[in-house]
């Protein structure tokens, strides 16, 4: 008994040797092939809901992409699948352009599934990177860095465990700015900036709103300081481009437009000559005087904020209630007075470049108050952020510059908002990373102030926006609810899918391309996610 027990272990243990020798072989046939990414490519993160550049899948490849390399133009044509138990470790490799032997700087690599649902992954210095645990079905793959950007569309159907994807970078199209005099010296201490846009600006860019770098028309703006390689003068920066020429590059002082030239195919740097004199270089100033509606009395001592277009600054009344701002970026300015006893008296004005801006007189009365209770599902308060913007009667559109402002409900849900002026504010819940439906109320606060406000969260099901075709950089949309109130107002920031949460109901929504004219449709919205592709 005891000579079979050996004789059965030793052929067990043989067996076993023989197996793992196999499996080892094998992982050394596949390690020749693919290397594995380092641990710090492994672990992933939840994406904070910010915008990180994409570009959109045109077709499908010729070849396996377990075994090649996929372009940024790559989309794998494959219906979408039924989600599976079955599990897939995405892994890979994030290539540098080709013709380029190593990565330049920092890369990031980010996944979205069918529902908008996002994930960022770390991406080690040699490329590599890794998902675990992705579901059967359709993922939006990127990656991206200095030397370029690319991303692919692939289908998994749960039938392997692993799947290799690597991505070669494609170096994004972009636009030297260089700015000189009419002697051809640099013109580097205006802070010039430039947008790139398919048709060409006027005198404003109002799309302009915070910081200069963000997205603006199709492309955003790299200044040279903070460049790598740091171009050289008389260079002041880089646009990079959504998409390639013909396209119009516009050299801007904040929101005014000082020239625009048309770049062709192939062009990759554009100079503007500006008089070193230009008026519109000149110092941009305010001036206003706030005084009391019912006593005429000049306001002093009161603080009173600047919302400029780019920038935000601050002034003091003095005793005549004058209030002087020496230097603010010229186009949509905002005055938000600060005042216990008085209305904020926000007053929207546009500032013309290199000149003082004499706003008048500003009467201000007894500031108007709104107030109420935010509450969940289940009738309990909600601790949330709560936003108000300045709207335009007219339009509905905000009148807010490159800010907003907003409060914050205590834990039984009660808020309240004191010293607005009259006039229509549009009060929202901020939802993000929450389950809560987009919900917002347009008070006009004109004629009384509002103390008994409900602000009911209800929880929301998904509206999946995605990009039927390359245009999706020009889409702007809006919705709105059944009784006409405005929810939001965007523009499609990738080519992935991007979810948001709206309460079951019924929906206008309203979407437009570059310079179209809009369309509308109704949506119908359940307890089942919809899809929407876009335009």
């Amino acid at each position: 008994m005891r000579t079979w027990t050996l004789a059965a272990l030793l052929g067990t243990v043989a067996l076993v040797l023989v197996a793992w020798l196999a499996f080892d072989g094998r992982r050394e046939e596949h390690a020749a092939v693919a290397p594995p990414a380092s641990a710090e490519a492994h672990e992933s993160v939840a994406l904070d809901p910010v915008r990180m550049p994409e570009d959109a899948p045109t077709e499908s490849p010729s070849q396996e992409p377990d075994a090649a390399s996929t372009s940024a133009s790559t989309t794998l044509e494959a219906p979408l699948v039924a989600p599976s138990q079955s599990r897939t470790l995405l892994y890979g490799f994030v290539r540098p352009p080709r013709g380029q032997e190593q990565h330049s700087g920092e890369l990031y690599a980010s996944v979205t599934d069918r529902w908008g649902e996002r994930t960022v992954v770390s991406v080690a210095s040699d490329g590599a990177y890794s998902v675990p645990d992705l579901a059967a079905g359709r993922w939006w793959i990127s990656a991206g860095g200095s030397g370029g950007r690319a991303s692919a569309v692939i289908d998994l159907d749960g039938s392997a465990s692993e799947r290799r994807l690597d991505l070669e970078l494609v170096p994004e199209p972009r636009v030297l700015i260089k700015v000189v005099d009419t002697a051809g010296a640099p013109l580097h201490e205006f802070g010039l900036f430039a947008v790139a846009t398919l048709e060409p600006l006027g005198d404003w860019c109002d799309e302009l709103r915070g910081s200069w770098t963000n997205p603006i028309g199709v492309g955003s703006f790299q200044d040279s300081a903070f460049a790598s390689p740091k171009p050289e003068p008389p260079c002041i920066g880089y646009v990079r481009l959504d998409v390639e020429p013909p396209l119009f590059v516009s050299l801007l002082l904040a929101q005014r437009v000082l020239a625009t030239q048309r770049i062709e195919p192939g062009q990759s740097e554009v100079t503007f000559v500006v008089e070193r004199d230009d008026p519109r270089l000149a110092p941009t100033s305010l001036v206003a005087r706030f005084v009391d509606a019912r006593t005429r009395e000049p306001l002093a001592g009161m603080r009173v904020m600047v919302d400029c277009a780019s920038i935000a600054t601050s002034a003091t009344t003095d005793a005549t209630g004058t209030m002087r701002v020496k230097r603010c970026s010229p186009g949509w300015i905002a005055l938000h007075a600060h005042s216990a006893n008085h209305e904020n008296g926000e007053v929207r004005a546009r500032a013309e470049a290199g000149v003082e801006n004499d706003l008048g007189e500003i009467a201000l009365d007894e500031g108007r108050v709104i107030a109420g209770r935010v509450a969940d599902d289940t009738g309990n308060g909600a601790e949330v952020l709560i936003r108000y913007d300045l709207i335009d009667p007219a339009s509905g559109s905000s009148l807010r510059t490159g800010g907003h402002y907003s409060t914050r409900a205590s834990s039984e849900g009660v808020f309240r908002i004191s010293g607005l002026s009259r006039a229509v504010y549009r009060v929202s819940v901020d939802t993000r990373d929450t389950p809560w439906a987009l919900v917002a109320r347009t008070l006009d606060a004109r004629t009384r102030s509002f103390d008994d406000v409900r602000l009911e969260l209800v929880r929301g099901t998904a509206l999946v926006l995605r990009a039927s075709d390359n245009r999706w950089r020009e889409v702007r949309f809006a919705i709105f609810d059944a009784d006409g109130e405005r929810l939001l107002a965007s523009r499609l920031w990738t080519s992935a899918p991007q979810k948001l949460l709206l309460a079951p109901g019924t929906y206008r929504f309203e979407v437009s391309v570059g310079s179209e004219q809009s369309t509308s449709r109704t949506l119908l919205i359940d307890r089942e996610p919809v899809e929407l592709a876009l335009p």
